[in-house]
């Protein structure tokens, strides 16, 4: 953020300044105007390694001043990005005695003599773990599962936003497929289906295979089965458009 005197020539010093970086201006919006000066928000694409002078030669002005600074990215995942809320209002007592002791007490007894009513009467069927360990992640490689995190709840937000559907991020300390295998195995049960995120090839196939042996859920590994969709969508469209059909466009 920046101030500036209430006069003319005073916010195209600052921006003169910021051209001179080399900076591009993605956002530009006056905050704030009082008597003879106006408090600007500049929102830059920047190295902040490379460009840390900037701020000095902006206060250096003696039409402006620099006030403060942050970052919108990091801003945006302060607190994390996703959250679990009740899906009923608790407004009341009885609600209260319903959803919870002692009238959940009746629907935990009718799944344990039918197991098959979890999917109708919990949130199983709307659930989806996102389970990482961390080995792949984006384009950073190896950085382990903590610092993967922003990730998995970036892909549980979009899970929320674009399909409704609730997700949870499971860090996983662990490397031997083996052992992965065991350990979400262990956690399927609280899940209608499994997303595995961001394990490093090959151990990432030996994974899956093993998931999809063992559980009665779906197991989607987004590296194979997303890159799989996407590929097949493509040559789809393409043999649409050709004219042909999908065998059509096997080479023999």
């Amino acid at each position: 953020m920046v101030e500036t005197v209430h006069q003319p020539g005073s916010l195209a010093s600052v921006l003169s300044v910021i051209a001179d970086a080399g900076l591009t201006i993605d956002h530009l919006q006056a905050l704030r105007r009082e008597q003879d000066r106006t408090l600007w928000e500049i929102t830059l694409e920047m190295d902040e390694e490379a460009d840390r002078s900037l701020y000095a030669r902006i206060d250096a002005l003696p039409v402006a001043r620099f006030v403060g600074k942050s970052d919108r990215v990091f801003d945006r995942h302060r607190g994390g990005k996703i959250r679990t809320e009740s899906a009923i209002p608790i407004t009341t007592q009885q609600v209260l005695r319903d959803i919870y002791t002692p009238g959940v007490a009746r629907v935990c007894l009718a799944i344990q003599k039918d197991p098959a009513l979890a999917w109708e009467y919990t949130s199983l069927g709307n659930s989806v773990a996102i389970v990482t360990n961390g080995t792949a992640v984006l384009g950073l490689g190896d950085i382990g599962p903590l610092a993967g995190l922003p990730v998995m709840e970036g892909k549980a937000a979009l899970f929320a936003a674009l399909a409704g559907i609730h997700a949870v991020p499971i860090l996983l300390e662990e490397k031997d497929p083996a052992r992965c295998i065991e350990y979400i195995t262990k956690i399927a049960v609280g899940f209608g289906a499994i997303q595995l995120e961001d394990f490093a090839a090959p151990a990432c196939f030996e994974i899956e295979e093993g998931l999809c042996a063992r559980l009665d859920r779906p197991v989607l590994h987004d590296d194979q089965h997303g890159t799989a969709v996407v590929t097949l969508a493509a040559v789809l469209n393409a043999t649409r458009r050709a004219g042909i059909t999908l065998a059509d466009s096997v080479v023999g």
